[in-house]
């Protein structure tokens, strides 16, 4: 479980924290460590249609300004890694908080 926070563009993440999970400290439990948390900043969690991009890569992602849609993978975590991928795109995507967000942006109407 855990807090995604989008910058007033409802695009670019301003940050990311987990507050319970029930991974292997050092390798998943990674998920917990700051330095990993400051690497989402200024990522871009949406395509230009609006459709969930934000993965974690295995290796080493880009600066957000190259690479907007990747964040460096957990060493050891590939699991794991997957998991905060598809957790983003549930929450995200139309499962999840699409039509707020859409409203938000003012595309549809309430």
């Amino acid at each position: 479980y855990g807090f995604l926070a989008l910058d007033a563009d409802l695009d670019t993440i301003r940050g990311i924290t987990f507050y319970e999970h029930k991974e292997t400290p050092g390798l998943g439990g990674e998920v917990d460590n700051p330095r990993w948390q400051a690497r989402w900043l200024g990522r871009r969690a949406f395509d230009e249609g609006f459709e969930p991009k934000i993965a974690v890569i295995k290796g080493r992602a880009g600066d957000p300004e190259e690479d907007p849609y990747s964040v460096d993978g957990l060493s050891g975590a590939t699991i794991t890694s997957r998991g905060v991928t598809n957790l983003l795109h549930f929450w995200l995507g139309e499962h999840g908080f699409a039509t707020y967000l859409e409203r938000l942006r003012g595309r549809s109407q309430p």
